[in-house]
């Protein structure tokens, strides 16, 4: 890296000059603090749940408040820097074609009547030769 020293200096600088009236603004005195605010459960996603409606209207609530934060953060960088944002900045360092994961609408599923009253198997009980019955399974599956 010593030998490198400026071309890799000049590089940087190339990369980075556009961020220096960034790093400059400041967020003292603006309302974006309600936001950010995560007291009141905004950002609360509940993805390491099993998925229910209401987990899953969560989850995208969520991601409606943080495209809210991200779109705010966006406008007051864009109104202090000459029209430019960090993620204006940062796209052309990423992966072309990227997508943002979304979660999908809630879907209820319908129970076919048919299948819900045809039993599958005949339960039957474990031979006792193999089986320690203190760990026996004593009420049915659904």
């Amino acid at each position: 890296m010593e030998t490198a020293r400026e071309e890799l200096l000049e590089e940087y600088r190339n990369i980075f000059k556009d961020w220096i009236p960034l790093f400059r603004i400041k967020f003292e005195d603006t309302t974006l603090n309600c936001y950010a605010d995560p007291s009141d459960g905004k950002f609360t996603y509940p993805a390491h749940r099993r998925r229910s409606k209401e987990n899953v209207e969560a989850m995208r609530k969520a991601e409606t408040n943080f495209d809210e934060f991200w779109r705010a953060i966006d406008l007051h960088y864009k109104s202090k820097a000459a029209g430019r944002s960090q993620h204006d900045l940062i796209l052309p360092m990423l992966s072309p074609g990227r997508t943002i994961q979304r979660t999908p609408p809630w879907v209820e599923l319908v129970k076919d009547k048919k299948t819900t009253d045809r039993q599958d198997y005949i339960l039957q009980p474990f031979s006792s030769v193999y089986h320690d019955r203190t760990k026996q399974i004593t009420r049915n599956f659904e």
